[in-house]
């Protein structure tokens, strides 16, 4: 049987049922950053609350890609 291990440590929930990505809110602004971050990447906002850990969906739409 072929082992199983993430492609990066800390994206998403491991080992898990039901694995989910890791990204980060900021309670100020509600933006969210995946992939996860240590402080709030919008411009507009005066990063003065430390980020908090959220879960993204396990459904959502893929507008594009890159093959390398």
């Amino acid at each position: 049987m072929k082992k199983e291990v993430p492609i990066m440590e800390g994206i998403f929930e491991w080992p898990s049922e039901n694995p989910r990505l890791i990204a980060t809110r900021c309670p100020l602004c509600g933006s969210i950053q995946f992939p996860k971050s240590s402080v709030c990447n919008n411009p507009d906002c005066d990063h003065s609350a430390p980020v908090e850990q959220c879960y993204l969906s396990t459904e959502g739409t893929l507008y594009t890609y890159t093959i390398h």
